[in-house]
């Protein structure tokens, strides 16, 4: 609107995250001092987030607003391997473990979006040259995609040291490799804007 006028909005997140691991251990001492072993681990992880934002301008007796929605909400089983070697000289105690990076098994998930907006955009009336306000919807929801997640190689190590049998002292330290950009859920390709001429056919916009 020309001139002044009141400015609302508004932002809100939900976020939401489980994760629940199960494994099965083998190990073995070589001798007195050292052991080595293994876990095969499954992981399940449920994950959801929501966000929405929501602006009114306002003047008179005129209201221009805009809403974007945004959900993702997924779950997902992976399988990895803990390999690990103990060492236990009394007093001093030292561990060494690596962390294989997960292999995605299954996962489903669900996306949707939508953006509304009244008397934000405006268009030039090809008859009249004048510019009109117009109303836009772009919303869309997809359900049972296959949804993946993925953790990277680690190691790790740590170190323990008692005192006099009443004090003791650990340490740990865990590097964890890069993990490269990947796609969680990917939609499908389809219409999901309305109200504006001739954007229906832009496949640009899907």
């Amino acid at each position: 609107f020309a001139g002044e006028e009141d400015y609302v909005g508004q932002y809100y997140m939900d976020a939401n995250l489980t994760e629940m691991w199960g494994g099965l251990s083998w190990a073995r001492k070589l001798n007195e001092k050292i052991a080595i072993g293994t876990t095969l681990f499954l992981g399940m992880r449920n994950q959801s987030q929501t966000q929405s934002t929501t602006v009114f301008a306002t003047k008179d007796f005129y209201t221009a607003r805009s809403t974007l929605y945004e959900n993702i909400d997924f779950w997902n089983i992976r399988g990895l391997l803990k390999f690990g070697v103990s060492a236990d000289f009394d007093a001093l105690k030292l561990g060494f473990v690596i962390t294989t990076p997960s292999v995605s098994l299954y996962g489903k998930g669900t996306i949707a979006g939508e953006l509304s907006s009244n008397n934000v955009w405006t268009l030039t009336n090809g008859e009249t040259g004048r510019r009109v306000p117009i109303d836009l919807v772009a919303t869309d929801r997809q359900e049972e995609l296959d949804a993946t997640y993925k953790t990277p190689f680690s190691a790790a190590a740590g170190i323990e040291y008692t005192f006099m049998k009443k004090t003791t002292v650990g340490f740990t330290i865990e590097w964890f490799a890069d993990q490269s950009r990947y796609a969680v859920i990917s939609p499908n390709s389809q219409q999901f804007i309305h109200g504006i001429p001739g954007m229906e056919d832009d496949p640009s916009l899907n």
